[in-house]
């Protein structure tokens, strides 16, 4: 019984401590800095400080998972769709009689060009 008491403890003061971390990002959104958000939440600057660190930190960490899981997937899939327009823009302006539709067509050929180029320097720099 004294276990289960603890465990419930532990949770409340878990939740509690999460609470207050969303408090503190909610009001760092709106502008407040470190006093404002202390005197706001009622909690000592040196807590708010801690806080602030530990959602910076959650940050990184969210940031590196992107780029290391997700970023590449998205990335090909960009390029994929880039190729296939690139290639339907010079599709249309080789099958096309008329010269605005021919301009168009290589207009966005170039564009798309362009864009590739600029994703792949992102990605491989």
């Amino acid at each position: 019984m004294h276990q289960m008491s603890t465990d419930m403890s532990q949770k409340n003061k878990q939740d509690n401590i999460q609470w207050r971390r969303d408090k503190v990002q909610e009001l760092l959104v709106k502008g407040y800095n470190h006093y404002e958000i202390a005197s706001a939440l009622q909690i000592s600057r040196p807590t708010i400080t801690r806080d602030i660190q530990y959602l910076n930190e959650c940050t990184k960490q969210n940031i590196k998972r992107y780029i290391d899981e997700r970023l590449p997937e998205e990335y090909e899939k960009c390029l994929v769709g880039l190729n296939a327009i690139t290639k339907e823009a010079w599709n249309t302006a080789a099958n096309t009689e008329d010269k605005r539709e021919k301009i168009q067509a290589l207009s966005l050929a170039r564009v798309l060009f362009y864009e590739a180029g600029f994703a792949y320097e992102c990605y491989c720099g």
